[in-house]
């Protein structure tokens, strides 16, 4: 993993962060740019994408009721969540499905960006980032509440 996915060093940074934010916004993921190599190239060149951390989101917000906002800033907010990077795994490459931003009141966002895949998120603040491996709880937790808001992204063909 290059360095630059280690700039922050101490979790509790984005911790702090995103429990200060005033707002919770969360964008859905491409289609894998492995395993839907063909759908990834057409949805990439759309115009209405959002781009966090070098990887593209649709740019629709997904509507997702405050409640489970709260519930997703509670789960990012634990640190018991956030387990140090063990290591490539075998699963196509990282490929955020999801995107969670926290806005401040100050403007500076934080995120985590979600592979259920890989089993992995990428966290960000304005002091920098932290790849890791997600907690097995954790990984649950956000697997119920996000996959229910997939609408954007189109269904992978039968192989």
């Amino acid at each position: 993993m290059p360095g630059s996915e280690r700039t922050l060093k101490n979790i509790s940074i984005f911790i702090a962060a995103i429990a200060q934010a005033e707002t919770v916004t969360v964008y859905e993921g491409l289609p894998h740019q492995s395993f839907d190599q063909d759908a990834y190239a057409i949805e990439v060149k759309r115009a209405d994408l959002v781009w966090l951390e070098e990887f593209p989101f649709y740019a629709k917000p997904l509507e997702i009721p405050e409640a489970e906002k709260k519930t997703l800033t509670a789960i990012a907010g634990r640190a018991t969540a956030h387990v140090p990077f063990g290591g490539y795994k075998l699963c196509g490459g990282y490929h955020p499905d999801y995107a969670v931003v926290w806005t401040g009141r100050d403007g500076k966002k934080s995120g985590s960006l979600i592979c259920f895949g890989c089993h992995e998120w990428k966290n960000f603040t304005p002091a920098g980032r932290l790849y890791e491996d997600l907690e097995k709880t954790a990984y649950d937790e956000l697997r119920a509440i996000l996959l229910k808001y997939a609408e954007q992204r189109p269904q992978r063909k039968a192989q």
